[in-house]
């Protein structure tokens, strides 16, 4: 697959909607040269903050932003946002999540090309989320219950929303999980 030239999908996406260069920086909070450096721009040099932004002026998901500019070989030069999250790698961050001395779960979104976690390697298309759980707790989908040990992972091939709770806590999460193996345990 060729690469699409992402300065002139964003062009074509800013005249699409009718909106001047000046315009859209308005959207994002930036100079209109900052716009105009942003649509010279080639697959793979954009930082999630401007993803982010990009999809926000334009009104759409910025999953679908990013199959629009990469379709199956999305990467971020910049995936990582500063705050409470452990790099494991190129296009992985963690936030974990503690009660007491427990760590209960911990959500690995990965934009690259696969994930690694306690040497286990999980392969992976592009545009997927994946979420990696450690220590005791129960996860429950629907009808659906996994009980986790430690060590284990599961990916999900769907969007959905879970659960995840000890009989202490409970704390919903939203996932939009992109085309994955089904549960694996």
């Amino acid at each position: 697959m060729v690469p699409i030239k992402t300065n002139s999908l964003l062009r074509t996406l800013r005249e699409e909607r009718g909106l001047s260069q000046r315009l859209l920086a308005k959207r994002l909070g930036k100079s209109k040269s900052h716009v105009m450096r942003m649509e010279n721009k080639r697959e793979g040099e954009f930082t999630l903050e401007e993803i982010k932004g990009l999809a926000k002026a334009f009104e759409m998901t910025q999953d679908y932003l990013n199959s629009l500019f990469m379709g199956d070989d999305l990467q971020f030069s910049s995936l990582h946002e500063k705050g409470r999250e452990i790099n494991y790698g190129p296009g992985i961050k963690v936030k974990a999540h503690v009660f007491g001395n427990h760590l209960l779960f911990s959500g690995i979104l990965s934009l690259g090309p696969q994930i690694s976690m306690d040497k286990k390697s999980i392969p992976r298309s592009s545009m997927t989320y994946y979420l990696v759980l450690k220590g005791l707790l129960t996860v429950r989908q629907g009808t659906r219950e996994y009980v986790l040990k430690e060590s284990q992972y599961f990916c999900a091939g769907w969007s959905t929303s879970f659960e995840f709770y000890n009989p202490n806590q409970i704390m919903p999460v939203q996932l939009l999980i992109a085309a994955t193996p089904p549960f694996q345990i």
